[in-house]
Order: structure tokens, then C-alpha cells, then sequence
């Protein structure tokens, strides 16, 4: 299961970093299908416990994401694609954020920068753009994945 887990999270992964780089959106489509196909694996592997799992990893992936939503400093794509995540790693979605949270830091200010640098440049004041959130999400994911690979835990 730890594969088909992990094949899982990499390929939303890389399609999210994918389509937020350049359309600055994830697809409800996506996250929707690939939080189904969590539920319904670890409901079919380990029964209501698997279920459960899943579930509580589902709603406190949203959770901690929606209070930045709320006050507009993330769009709804990023809290349901860390619901996602969630749902398929359950309560290490913990882990995914604090890293996240770190990750996120680390691009704003790489697109700080590369605004202040353009500013410089043409000598005239330029909007920054947004910030592409999902990418720190997928880092954070995959990192995470790595992680416990390598520790010998499996989500």
C-alpha cells in the first residue's frame, strides 16, 4: 500500500505543481478524484479503520489551511488540495504542513526578490504576482513521503 500511497501523492503532486505554476489554479477535478480514490483505497486495505484514517487525515488537512483561507492569504484550491493530501496520509498531513509552511516562506521570498529585481530593473513599480501555493504544498508532500520512506514509517 506504502507504493501505490506514495505513486499516488507524487503524480497529484507533479500535476498540481503542473497546472498552479501556470494557470495559478488546481482543479477541483482533480484533488476532488484523487481524495476518492484515497478514501475508497484505505477503506478497501484496512476496513473502517482505514477509513477512518483517511477521514481524519482528510478534515484536519482542511483545517489547517482554511483559517489562512479565511483571511484571504491562500485560495480554496490550496485548502482542499491539503484536505487531499490528507486523505491520503492521514494524521503525517501535520508533518506536510509545518514543511509546507517553511517551503512557502522560502518561494514568497524567491518571488519577492524576483519582483524587486524586475522593479529594479525597468525602474518602475511592479505588481508582484501570486504566489503559486501549491508548489510548497507538493514539496512539502513529496518531502514528507521521502521522509517517512526512509525512516521506515509507511502513512
Amino acid at each position: 500500500m506504502i507504493i501505490f500511497i506514495s505513486l499516488n501523492v507524487f503524480i497529484c503532486s507533479l500535476v498540481v505543481m503542473i497546472f498552479d505554476i501556470k494557470f495559478r489554479v488546481i482543479p477541483n477535478a482533480l484533488v476532488f478524484s484523487f481524495t476518492l480514490i484515497a478514501l475508497v483505497s484505505h477503506l478497501v486495505v484496512n476496513g473502517w479503520q482505514g477509513l477512518v484514517f483517511s477521514t481524519t487525515g482528510l478534515v484536519m488537512g482542511f483545517f489547517l489551511l482554511f483559517i489562512f483561507y479565511l483571511f484571504k492569504m491562500v485560495g480554496a484550491g490550496d485548502v482542499k488540495y491539503l484536505a487531499c493530501l490528507g486523505a491520503w496520509l492521514g494524521t503525517s498531513i501535520v508533518v506536510v504542513f509545518i514543511l509546507t509552511s517553511f517551503l512557502g516562506g522560502l518561494l514568497a521570498l524567491f518571488y519577492l526578490l524576483k519582483s524587486k529585481y524586475k522593479s529594479w530593473r525597468n525602474k518602475t513599480t511592479i505588481k508582484p504576482e501570486s504566489l503559486p501555493y501549491g508548489v510548497a504544498i507538493s514539496a512539502g508532500a513529496v518531502l514528507t513521503m521521502f521522509l517517512q520512506f526512509f525512516n521506515g514509517n509507511s502513512p
